[in-house]
This record gives structure tokens, C-alpha cells and sequence, in this order.
């Protein structure tokens, strides 16, 4: 597992990660991580990290030595980390909290917080490095380019970073068997991420036409098993949020079961069995890291799609 943050994270990322921990050198970084990836896991879990990559302004422009063939001299070059890096540090600040927390805080009204103490459920999710990339990779994948990325109303080209559960559903209709897959997994991701990172006005209800919609994006199983009226007036008596909390885990369940490898079905099936769990988890992210302005600010390759 931990050999997936080098498909992840760039060489130029491994030495600022290596300066922020403090656990190896940042001139050998990409040797030593390369050689024992899970070194990679010590660093973003080093208390130094996390506040070296998103507080500390010299580490978050930082100047790394690079040492090309092609250069007689190693040079200084200016860079910044990738949105995948820094949300690797995030995900792994937070889940290290998680799984060192006594207690949960629950929000009664604007300022006050009472003490939760079922926190197992919690702890459970946040310390497996499966889920832990599973919400990297998800954040990672709803990242806003700095050059934009343009939108088309043909299903056929949809960009993956789409907020449009109605839209991405109707291209299941057009694809085959094998290509659904994907779609289902999108669906999940983007019910995951709509629920637990974006917020949404609880008055705005879903029209009873888009709600039509999402019943058709349901895999035959489900749809034989429910009436499609009833489940179409059913999720109208909430919001596109409410819909996709009750979606998501259905439309993880389908990618994972289309899936032929279980090495990638097992995550999607865990997220899809810890939903709600995994929502919250997105949500703490949400109010503590992501929605800041500040930071979004310093860093705009990461800013979210609002």
C-alpha cells in the first residue's frame, strides 16, 4: 500500500516532503523513498509535516537542489508542493487526531461542543492507510487545475471533476456493461465528496424530475428490488446532499461488485460499508482544513471546486 504515494506524489515532492519531517534527507529523498516507501507514511505522519507544508510559508514555496545529468552544478529551484502532497499531509494530520482522540466533539448550535464518546467507529476507519488514500486520491481528483478545465453538455466527455450527480448519471444509459464500472465509481466519489465536503442550503429540495433521474443511475439489482415512483418521491422530499448520502454507499456497492480485480474492489467496498463514517471524516477535513480561505489562497492548484 504504501508504493501507491509513489504514483502519487513527484520526485520534486518526496524532497519537500523529506524537508518537512525531518525524517531523511532531503538531497537522498528520492532515493531512500523509492527504496523503502513506507518511510513515506513516517514522514506524513511526522509531527513536523503538517504544519511545515501548510503554515510555514518558507516550506510552502520550497527551494529543492536540483541535480540533473544534463547540469554541471546542482541548482536551486523554486516549488511549490502538489495539491496531492498537501492533501496527503491533511488526511494523515487528521486521521492521526482521529485515532489519538479520547472523545469526538459534536456541534450543538454555533459554539458550543459537547464531548462524543463513540469514537470507535471513527478510529476504525481513519487508521487504515487503505482509507486513508482512498480520501487523498478522492480530494486529489476534485482539485482544481490552475489552468481551468472546461465543461461540455455531451455525457460522452463529461470532466471527471463534474458536481452533477443527474448528469454523470445519464451516461450510464449510454455506455456498455464494461464502462460502467467507472461510473458507479465516479457516482460514489462524487456523492462522497458533495455530502461530506461541499456545503449545501437543506431548504433547496431536489425537484421531483431530477430525482427521476438519479432512480435510472440505480444497477439493476437495486431497481428490481424498489419502486422507482416512490424512490423518486422519496428523495425529493430532500436535498441533492440527502440524496447522495443515500446513493453513494448503492452506487459504491455496484462499482466494486462490476469490478473484476478485488484489489481495487475491497477499498471501494469498505468506503461503500463506512459511509457515513467516511462522510464525517471529509466533513472535519472540511471545517478544520479545506474551506479555509487563507490557505486556498496560498495555495490555488488546491483550491476546491466550489
Amino acid at each position: 500500500m504504501p508504493t501507491r504515494y509513489l504514483d502519487l506524489l513527484s520526485d520534486h515532492d518526496l524532497q519537500l516532503l523529506a524537508a518537512a519531517s525531518n525524517i531523511v534527507e532531503p538531497a537522498s529523498a528520492i532515493s531512500a523513498f523509492r527504496a523503502r516507501p513506507t518511510l513515506i507514511v513516517e514522514a506524513l505522519e511526522s509531527p513536523t509535516t503538517y504544519p511545515s507544508l501548510t503554515r510555514d510559508s518558507t516550506m510552502m514555496m520550497g527551494v529543492v537542489a536540483d541535480q540533473s545529468p544534463a547540469l554541471a552544478e546542482p541548482v536551486d529551484v523554486r516549488i511549490e508542493p502538489s495539491a496531492l502532497l498537501v492533501f496527503s499531509a491533511i488526511v494523515h494530520h487528521c486521521c492521526v487526531a482521529i485515532t489519538t482522540a479520547s472523545f469526538r466533539a459534536e456541534r450543538i448550535g454555533k459554539r458550543v461542543f459537547l464531548p462524543y464518546v463513540a469514537n470507535h467507529e471513527f478510529v476504525d476507519f481513519a487508521s487504515q492507510s487503505a482509507n486513508r488514500l482512498f480520501l487523498i486520491e478522492l480530494l486529489g481528483s476534485y482539485a482544481r487545475s490552475l489552468t481551468g478545465e472546461a465543461t461540455t453538455p455531451d455525457v460522452h466527455e463529461l470532466p471527471i471533476s463534474t458536481l452533477d450527480p443527474v448528469a454523470l448519471g445519464r451516461a450510464l444509459q449510454t455506455v456498455d456493461q464494461r464502462e460502467r464500472v467507472g461510473i458507479y465509481r465516479r457516482l460514489g466519489d462524487l456523492a462522497l465528496f458533495r455530502s461530506g465536503v461541499l456545503g449545501e442550503d437543506p431548504n433547496h429540495l431536489l425537484s421531483l424530475a431530477d430525482a427521476h433521474e438519479l432512480t435510472l443511475s440505480l444497477p439493476d439489482t437495486v431497481r428490481r428490488c424498489v419502486d422507482a415512483d416512490i424512490m423518486a418521491r422519496h428523495l425529493s422530499n430532500g436535498s441533492m446532499n440527502d440524496a447522495c448520502r443515500e446513493l453513494g454507499p448503492i452506487w459504491y456497492r455496484a462499482a466494486a461488485s462490476l469490478n473484476p480485480w478485488e484489489s481495487l474492489s475491497q477499498p471501494i467496498r469498505s468506503v461503500a460499508d463506512n459511509f457515513d463514517t467516511a462522510r464525517l471524516v471529509l466533513r472535519r477535513l472540511a471545517r478544520t482544513e479545506l474551506l479555509d480561505d487563507q490557505q486556498s489562497n496560498i495555495f490555488p492548484n488546491c483550491a476546491l471546486i466550489p
